[in-house]
């Protein structure tokens, strides 16, 4: 197990130099999100919102706020925002003519999908230089980091007891 030391400023302690490549795409994710909301000229939140919009479909502001941990007056805010940017409209929801539902415009999700779409095809391209086996390996890795990260959420981590 090869361990790599913290810049002498830091008191971190040594990590594996997979866990440091973790760390640097959670930064270049940060990174490409700002990046994003410069090319869509919205802000975090918003960006936040799209993303949800375009990948899962048609939201209530309700369940917008829902999943971005903020009041449904917020969300109401930020749906007003959206709308008047031109990247969401409201429509009546099918199921329910009492509910409205948040669809991206069209011409939001294909400037959206533009942008991220070369950066998603990179990724997938370094995938297609490993053999089956090791995106075997990749994918039971990357599974694991998923675990140790919704546990952490959960309140069910190891390091939850250290402190309590």
């Amino acid at each position: 197990m090869e361990l790599m030391e913290p810049s002498e400023s830091s008191d971190a302690p040594p990590f594996r130099l997979q866990t440091r490549q973790l760390r640097e795409i959670l930064d270049l994710t940060a990174e490409a999100d700002r990046e994003m909301q410069v090319r869509l000229e919205v802000g975090p939140r918003d960006l936040e919102a799209m993303n949800h919009l375009i990948v899962d479909g048609p939201l209530g502001p309700t369940e917008i706020g829902r999943r971005l941990h903020i009041t449904s007056a917020a969300a109401t805010v930020l749906v007003d925002r959206l709308e008047a940017a031109g990247h969401v409209s409201r429509q009546g929801d099918p199921d329910d003519r009492r509910r409205q539902q948040v669809v991206p415009t069209p011409e939001s999700a294909a400037r959206a999908w533009k942008a991220v779409l070369p950066l998603i095809g990179a990724i997938d391209k370094v995938l297609d230089g490993l053999t089956p086996a090791e995106q075997a390996v990749v994918t039971r890795y990357l599974a694991g980091v998923i675990a140790a990260y919704e546990r952490f959420l959960s309140g069910n981590s190891p390091s939850d007891k250290l402190d309590r």
